[in-house]
């Protein structure tokens, strides 16, 4: 079982099918028993992002309304989900400045290293940032994260 760090642009390849849709799906295999992360700021980007593909005809709202929902249960029942207390603001403060990230990607990146300390705490192994966004992947190699990009990955 290895522990990945999900952010919304790895998500929702999950429920929308695009390119990488085949290697998010078989991470978040529930059969696989991964440990998966996500930020809470991650629940607003795919809720948007799937409705973003519903209003612009790729979706029927009725097909959007459901994806959104099974992202929702997912979320709940399988998922650790971080949440953006004011310490994890100020370190993606920090990460924003560093590595001229926007906001939500900064605390994607803040709660992914926050996860790797606390398993690394636990002695256990490290968690992969997936992420389909190369500037994030380069600013969290250089935090010393290990990162999947889920359109260029072959296994």
């Amino acid at each position: 079982m290895a522990a990945y760090y999900f952010d919304a642009s790895a998500v929702v390849k999950q429920y929308v099918d695009e390119a990488g849709s085949g290697c998010v799906r078989q991470l978040l295999d529930p059969d696989a028993h991964h440990e998966i992360h996500m930020a809470a700021i991650g629940k607003v980007e795919v809720v948007a992002a799937v409705t973003r593909r519903w209003r612009s005809g790729g979706r029927a709202p009725s097909d959007a309304r459901s994806l959104i929902h099974e992202f929702q249960s997912d979320l709940k029942s399988r998922w650790f989900v971080a949440e953006m207390a004011e310490s994890l603001l100020d370190e993606a403060t920090e990460l924003a400045v560093r590595h001229f990230l926007r906001g939500y990607d900064a605390g994607h990146l803040a709660a992914a290293l926050r996860a790797g300390r606390l398993r690394d705490e636990a002695f256990l192994t490290g968690v992969t940032l997936v992420c389909a966004d190369d500037a994030r992947n380069a600013a969290a190699a250089a935090e010393g994260l290990a990162v999947l990009n889920p359109i260029t990955y072959a296994p």
